[in-house]
């Protein structure tokens, strides 16, 4: 066989980086062959979550007046003080579960039941803990982009809030 050679990318994310750090046949198959992988439950609830807890953070964002600026300008705007954030009700929350439920790739019915029940459960907990307790984000799904020596790392940040001393 002919000695193939990827020319090495100048970006690199961090799926890519875990990948090649796993397995570099995993690496190849996804990122130079781009050969689709199978998906998963795994995948199909950790998506569902994500992007109801992101929905949910959007409308507190909406709730409170909140525009979200750049986090690395050297003044930060301070966060509402907790007690002031309005948030939407544990119904909304649960609405936004719905509509996001992602309900492919599960084994069984009963896997995708037992997952969805879960999924309501989890987030049940979630509402309970921080109720009356809930802050607006400084930034929500905000790329990234790093130089590392001659290369770039992109990435994505889901969530930043900023603490009560300042701190992000």
């Amino acid at each position: 066989y002919p000695d193939i050679n990827y020319p090495l990318p100048t970006t690199f994310s961090f799926s890519q980086l875990r990948a090649f750090q796993t397995c570099l046949y995993q690496y190849k198959l996804a990122y130079l062959l781009q050969i689709p992988a199978k998906q998963s439950h795994y995948f199909s609830f950790g998506t569902s979550m994500h992007v109801t807890l992101q929905r949910f953070y959007e409308r507190i964002e909406a709730m409170n007046g909140a525009v979200q600026g750049s986090f690395f300008s050297p003044v930060v705007q301070t966060s509402r003080l907790v007690s002031t954030t309005t948030a939407p009700a544990l119904d909304e929350l649960l609405k936004l579960y719905d509509e996001n439920w992602i309900a492919d790739w599960y084994e069984s019915k009963n896997q995708r039941e037992a997952y969805y029940k879960k999924g309501k459960e989890i987030l049940r907990a979630f509402y309970q803990k921080h109720e009356g307790k809930w802050t607006v984000p400084v930034a929500l799904e905000k790329g990234f982009k790093m130089k590392v020596g001659e290369y770039l790392v992109t990435g994505k940040l889901d969530r930043v809030d900023q603490l009560a001393d300042g701190a992000l």
